[in-house]
């Protein structure tokens, strides 16, 4: 049994996962209102323990990469380590029939939808299997002036930020990292990237990115410096702007040298009220009612095949004179049952 631990960055109260594998993380605490921080009280702060949670309005969920950095062994020294973002999930299951990565969409953290996204143990850990570094599915990249035209990573980067800023974090990698001279060329010229600073990966990965990672990113804290007064609404976030674009960088080393690498789908939650109205908004009520109705068919598929498995283990049917539906989600449950039975009978 692999041990996985996946961090999921919060910075509002809203529904959440919290089991032995997805772990709630504060983030922005050192600023956060009384309210916020009781509803966190019982989860992680990013300002806890050793931390640069005061650097957290210039790097986002960044914060939360270096606490688990910093603090491995508090969260039990796992083989696996991830970041998620509260309404940000991998896709550990059966691809959605969808190309636009916002379309491949959740509602909520129902019992049925966590199975259909491979959200437990079994299904995370069958999906491990053969690879080292977990990401979401790169992404086609383009020039943020019309979000049409083919770009590469850099251009994507200077057309919505301070150009230079960029320059900079280049210049400093090639002067104190000069093996990653090569990828920093490769990465920011690709059409293709990756983002959201989303992953799962072994444990050796992890501590070897972050320690890049900050070795970096804290000295051009100073060096940008991200305290200037230009940096206003969103940009001040530059730090965290800037490590996902470091991320490809470190990425694109990795895939040099041999890391087994496995992408899936990146899903968004549209959880409340004020994000369901927003996806009718953006692709219509008639894509809101399909994608609500696919999602209560697997829930209601789901149950019937769980239903089927609970009668025939307590010997009420027999699976094989009464199959269960015929579906993607029933064959799936029928066979998991077959399975854990032989197992039994083993």
């Amino acid at each position: 049994m692999k041990d996985i631990k996946i961090l999921v960055c919060c910075h509002k109260e809203t529904e959440r996962l919290h089991d032995s594998i997805f772990t709630p993380i504060l983030q922005g605490a050192e600023f956060a209102d009384d309210a916020l921080k009781q509803a966190f009280r019982r989860d992680i702060w990013d300002n806890s323990g050793k931390n640069i949670g005061h650097l957290h309005p210039y790097s986002a969920e960044l914060t939360s990469i270096y606490w688990a950095w910093k603090n491995y062994v508090k969260l039990g020294n796992p083989e696996y380590i991830g970041l998620h973002h509260y309404r940000r999930f991998l896709n550990f299951r059966e691809p959605l029939n969808e190309t636009d990565n916002w379309k491949c969409a959740f509602f909520d953290f129902d019992e049925a939808t966590c199975r259909r996204f491979g959200w437990d143990r079994e299904s995370i850990e069958a999906f491990c299997e053969g690879a080292e570094l977990i990401l979401p599915l790169s992404e086609q990249i383009t020039d943020p002036y019309d979000w049409v035209t083919p770009a590469d990573l850099e251009t994507h980067y200077k057309h919505s930020h301070y150009p230079e800023d960029l320059d900079t974090a280049a210049a400093f990698i090639r002067e104190t990292h000069p093996d990653y001279a090569s990828a920093v060329d490769t990465a920011l010229h690709s059409g293709t990237g990756y983002f959201c600073n989303m992953f799962l990966m072994k444990r050796e990965l992890f501590l070897d990115y972050a320690e890049w990672l900050f070795s970096i990113l804290l000295p051009l804290a100073d060096r940008l410096p991200v305290t200037d007064p230009k940096y206003k609404g969103e940009q001040k976030r530059v730090l965290g702007f800037l490590g996902e674009r470091l991320f490809n960088v470190w990425i694109t080393k990795q895939a040099a040298s041999g890391v087994q690498i496995k992408e899936t789908q990146r899903l968004t939650g549209y959880l409340t009220e004020a994000d369901k109205k927003h996806y009718q908004k953006t692709y219509g009520v008639e894509e809101y009612d399909r994608a609500m109705a696919n999602s209560k068919r697997f829930a209601e598929e789901d149950e019937a095949a769980r239903d089927a498995a609970r009668s025939a283990e307590d010997g009420s049917c027999d699976p094989a004179k009464e199959p269960v539906p015929a579906s993607r989600a029933a064959r799936l449950f029928q066979k998991l049952f077959n399975r854990d039975r032989g197992r039994g009978q083993a």
